[in-house]
């Protein structure tokens, strides 16, 4: 299997969310070190960081994944591009119960 073609990066990109752009390094081969895609995930997935392939003689290759940049993200509402501090969705105070003491 040639791993180094744009129809199996965008399947390794299809394997971590929704490919939007491969960069012009990756998709002419101009740059061979490594390949970068711009990749839509959803804010509540847990990003791979490796994936096994099978080649087509049945060997297999992990293939090591690197996240260039990752936004913040909220523990509160689970959104991307903030921190729980500075969150507006408000958070609904409920008393403690004493459970008959």
């Amino acid at each position: 299997m040639k791993l180094w073609s744009k129809k199996i990066i965008g399947r390794i990109a299809c394997l971590i969310g929704t490919p939007i752009h491969m960069d012009k390094g990756t998709a002419t081969g101009e740059r061979l070190s490594y390949a970068r895609c711009f990749i839509e995930v959803s804010a509540g997935q847990t990003l791979p960081k490796l994936f096994l392939l099978q080649e087509e003689e049945g060997d297999e290759v992990a293939v090591e994944v690197e996240y260039e940049w990752i936004p913040p993200m909220c523990c509160i509402c689970s959104a991307f591009g903030h921190l729980p501090i500075r969150c507006s969705t408000k958070a609904v105070w409920k008393p403690k119960v004493n459970n008959g003491e």
